[in-house]
């Protein structure tokens, strides 16, 4: 090509070597080097446009493909994801459908039409469609917003003739549009663009389908228009959805909502220009409703807000407007954080974009959909994942009961029935008697806050609703509908304000979770634990941990990314509240003749006026309308105690309804134990290990991540056979770092391990008191195709071990000399004892064992705060089964003989040896190791102890309580409350 073009003519390869271009004649020599259209043009400035297109058109077309291939990664990995689980719900099915009849007889008790929604679901699966829905005020930039991002100048972005219904662009090599008219009876309206130069006649069609609406009512003849475009960035799949601004009618809103409860990514664009340009009851109520009504969870904090027209805001305000935007986002969605907010300016990346170039803020704002598309897709999968869980735990559970009652004898396993039988009839009224007191207990509470509201409204409330300045009421506009509306847009955000400031000063919340929910659970508690118990006796003799992991299993996960966030108040804030509940019971009619002569004679801000269309706004909200908004409000704050409280019912009817069909199955039951339930057994474990693996790897959200996760692999903390710990830092919540522990697990997981690490995982995410260590979250490390489980826990300084019995020089009772001065180390001791006892009685109460209780598992802070470590090996009671587990000096000797089932009496065993170390300052092991002759499972048997009669013995009341913490016989020891007990009473006659 150098051969062809003389020097004189610049070379242009980028944007930047236009500036090479000087005058008409080099331009049209580049032009024509470049093949580039030359009829027509008359001017310099007309031909580097045109070169400036030609560059504009290949660079974009690059940044797009660039963009495109991000967003794609992200759709086809969950594309992938939705192909393996719907592989793994089809194998499920094959199981399912091979069990016997009382075996899915079982599961339809528990998970009603379970082969209908399993085949539901799969369908569900193949629709893969991820729609990422655009939404914001009127005028705010939506349609110049989507046009950017989708790659092409396709929607009309009037400021006059806005969007006035849905668009949904896809992307297809068809040029056509289908408009679904709201009235059937009319059809679908479809055109189809199949030539390039009909394509400006089409889309001025487009425009006046889009931007049309009926003179009488305001609004678009037409539901939807789906619009089918060749589009640079939304491969297969991506569906971007262009609304009307918020709040343009009461259809509209509707229609909003349903998106919001399937959308994957929502963006929500703020005219930044318009004093703020947050409409908090508008967005409020998109945010409520899509938390109220999504069926697989719709997460708030996956939310982006653009801030348009960035480009108008001075540079010198620009740190101060942010600060503004995400205080008022915060009164809306609590936690919102700075990564969530985007400023921006659509009309100064799309003139950047047809001069060749893309800016930086765009580049964020396409990263940040790409961000939180897998953590949507991932979320919706994971109910999914969820639901097949249930279903293939508590097939395990039936199996494995089946198994057991029919290896016992027929007398029995007439005994074993009846006794399990009368218990769940007696349990099974006692809870839906309960339950009915406590549902209508509830019901009382809150129709009394009702009717004590609705008095608030026609009374105070009512005097602050028609109270307006000039500054609150809305600025004049040609059109009087528009004032109206934003009338009603103030109005509603003043009722929000009066309803939450009202329950604020009551406590209404605070009183309905403190009264009547904490019962609700510690009732419900209660309950489980019982029927666990019941369910427990079933599987005698066997491990018992599937009872403890179905029931965990059905309980909603609880979140733990807020860990380090402050504690909120007792009452519901931001999109959450009470207000916003109460404010969007009922959309505002702003055509009804009452508002008509207000607002067409309004001229200036004028508060009488306000307060007269207040009246009628608040005239248009029924009592009815209160009465069921308040009770939906209230029934969300008790969604997961009232599911809790229908299934545990269904739960006994199910054991109840296969304890008769197991009692009455005598014929081939033998077969059945041979050859059939091991099969069953087998094929459901590696089922559930194959779901949990996929459910690890691929959907479950981690805390952490290992790169954030700095730590010194050649200085432990600690080791073990089965992890080690490493000392590492986390971000804090005000940008400080936290000091944590990482236990990295030694063994790579795999399908058959890692069922139990869910378990543990959920079982330490419930734990919370004060003297166990702090189970932050978890992460994952791979190495090659192996991955480790680590936990990210709280850090702790030393153990007891090193404080008291380490240390030659610390001061226990057993070494002080003097009688009077020995009652100050006995309360030291004391205060100790107490915290052990505290976080044993919290274990103990919720039926777990910890099992490993030793001076090596007690941690202590910087300030001697005992925390309780290694809880992860503890385990509910019913879960053990003769399993030997912890150091053996320390064994309880049912644990140490391994004679069956123990309790959580054997926690008080390795405590009394404990509190005998912390008397003396010596090693336990050492001790006993001296005094030993043969094999100390033989020595337990006879009662060896360590000695009680070396110099400065305990008092009478000490001793007594030693031995009789480490009784042979379990029956015998004491509970941890009535050791809690001694030593808040020692701790109390010694202070005086």
């Amino acid at each position: 090509m150098s051969s062809l073009c003389p020097p004189s003519i610049p070379r242009i390869r980028s944007f930047t070597d236009l500036s090479q271009i000087n005058d008409l004649s080099t331009a049209l020599a580049v032009m024509q080097q470049l093949n580039i259209d030359m009829d027509g043009v008359c001017d310099t400035q007309d031909a580097l446009a045109r070169i400036r297109d030609k560059f504009s058109k290949s660079q974009a077309r690059e940044i797009y493909n660039e963009q495109d291939r991000v967003l794609k990664e992200a759709v086809s990995a969950d594309h992938s994801n939705r192909q393996a689980m719907s592989q793994l719900f089809n194998q499920a099915r094959d199981y399912l459908q091979t069990l016997p009849a009382h075996f899915q007889t079982d599961l339809q008790h528990v998970f009603p039409d379970f082969l209908h929604k399993l085949d539901d679901t799969v369908q569900q699966l193949k629709n893969s469609d991820c729609t990422i829905l655009v939404a914001g005020e009127t005028g705010s930039g939506k349609s110049s917003l989507v046009n950017l991002v989708a790659g092409c100048q396709i929607l009309p972005t009037d400021l006059i003739q806005g969007t006035k219904t849905i668009c949904e662009l896809r992307h297809s090599e068809t040029r056509k549009f289908v408009a679904h008219p709201w009235d059937q009876k009319h059809g679908v309206l479809a055109r189809e663009c199949k030539q390039e130069s009909d394509v400006e006649r089409f889309l001025k069609e487009l425009k006046h389908h889009v931007t049309y609406a009926d003179m009488q009512t305001d609004e678009s003849p037409y539901e939807k228009i789906e619009i089918y475009w060749p589009l640079p960035i939304l491969g297969e799949g991506v569906v971007m959805v262009d609304s009307p601004g918020v709040g343009e009618s009461r259809k509209l809103s509707k229609q909003l909502e349903s998106y919001m409860t399937r959308a994957y990514g929502f963006i929500y664009v703020i005219n930044i220009s318009n004093a703020g340009g947050i409409h908090r009851n508008r967005l409020g109520q998109l945010l409520r409703q899509a938390v109220e009504r999504s069926v697989t969870g719709f997460d708030p904090t996956t939310a982006l807000f653009v801030c348009n027209w960035w480009d108008q805001v001075a540079p010198r305000e620009q740190e101060h407007v942010i600060k503004v935007t995400l205080d008022r986002l915060s009164k809306i969605l609590a936690g919102v954080r700075r990564d969530q907010v985007y400023p921006f300016s659509s009309t100064a990346a799309l003139r950047a974009v047809e001069a060749g170039n893309i800016l930086d803020e765009y580049r964020a704002l396409v990263e940040g959909i790409r961000n939180v598309l897998p953590r949507t897709f991932n979320a919706k999968l994971s109910t999914y994942y969820s639901w097949l869980s249930g279903v293939l735990k508590r097939s395990l559970y039936s199996v494995k009961i089946s198994t057991n009652i029919g290896r016992k004898q027929m007398e029995e396993k007439e005994a074993t029935y009846y006794s399990v039988r009368n218990q769940i009839e007696a349990l099974e009224r006692d809870a839906e008697d309960r339950i009915d007191v406590m549902r209508s207990g509830f019901k009382r509470e809150v129709d009394s806050i009702t009717r004590k509201l609705i008095t608030h409204l026609k009374t105070d409330g009512m005097r602050k609703l028609t109270t307006w300045s000039p500054h609150d009421c809305p600025a004049p506009e040609r059109k009087w509908q528009n004032v109206a509306k934003e009338a009603a847009s103030k109005f509603a955000e003043r009722l929000a304000s009066v309803v939450n400031d009202w329950e604020q000063q009551n406590k209404m919340v605070g009183k309905i979770r403190s009264n009547i929910l904490k019962g609700f659970q510690r009732d419900l508690d209660l309950f489980e634990d019982q029927i666990k118990q019941l369910e427990g006796v079933l599987f005698e003799g066997m491990d018992k941990r599937i009872v403890t992991d179905f029931h965990s299993s059905m309980r909603h996960a609880r979140p733990v990314q807020n860990v380090f966030r402050k504690a909120r108040r007792d009452g519901e804030s931001g999109f959450l509240s009470l207000g916003t509940a109460i404010s969007g019971c009922r959309t505002a009619d702003v055509k009804s003749n009452a508002l008509k002569p207000v607002f067409r004679s309004y001229d200036s801000r004028n508060p009488n006026a306000m307060a007269e269309a207040s009246k009628l706004f608040l005239d248009q909200i029924k009592e009815e309308d209160i009465v069921s908004a308040t009770k939906k409000f209230f029934e969300r704050i008790a969604k997961r105690f009232d599911a809790a409280s229908r299934l545990l019912p269904e739960f006994l009817k199910a054991d109840r309804s296969l304890l008769q069909t197991l009692q009455g199955e005598v014929k081939g039951e033998q077969e059945r134990l041979v050859s059939m339930y091991p099969q069953l057994l087998a094929s459901c474990s590696q089922l559930q290990g194959k779901l949990d693996m996929f459910f690890v790897q691929r959907l479950m959200s981690f805390e952490f991540h290992m790169k954030e996760l700095k730590y010194d692999m050649t200085r432990p903390l600690g080791t073990g056979s089965f992890a080690d710990v490493f000392r590492s830092k986390v971000p804090g919540p005000e940008g400080q770092s936290i000091p944590v522990a990482l236990k990295i697990q030694r063994e790579k997981l795999t399908p058959k391990n890692v069922t139990d690490v869910l378990l543990e995982d959920r079982t330490l995410r419930d734990i919370r008191h004060e003297n166990i260590i702090r189970y932050y979250g978890a992460a994952r490390e791979r190495q090659g195709n192996d991955m480790r489980w680590v936990m990210v826990m709280e850090y702790c300084t030393r153990t007891i071990k090193q404080r008291f019995i380490s240390d030659p020089e610390a001061r226990v009772p057993g070494r002080v000399e003097i009688a009077s001065l020995r009652v100050d180390a006995m309360r030291e001791v004391a205060h100790f004892a107490l915290q052990i006892c505290s976080a044993l009685c919290y274990l103990h109460n919720r039926g777990i064992v910890h099992r490993d209780l030793k001076p090596d598992n007690i941690l202590l802070t910087e300030s001697d705060v005992v925390k309780l470590t290694d809880v992860g090996l503890a385990k509910r009671v019913i879960d053990i089964a003769g399993s030997l587990a912890g150091t053996p000096v320390y064994m309880a000797p049912e644990v140490l003989l391994q004679h069956g089932v123990y309790d959580m009496r054997a926690d008080i065993y390795s405590l009394a040896i404990i509190l005998w170390e912390l008397w003396y300052g010596q090693d336990a092991a050492d001790h006993i190791g001296s005094h030993l002759f043969g094999r100390l499972e033989d020595a337990v048997k006879v009662g060896l102890r360590p000695s009680i009669t070396m110099a400065h013995t305990p008092p009478e009341d000490w001793v007594a309580l030693l031995q009789s913490g480490w009784e042979f016989e379990a029956a015998k020891r004491p509970s941890s409350n009535e050791v809690l007990d001694f030593f808040e009473r020692f701790l109390k006659s010694s202070s005086g």
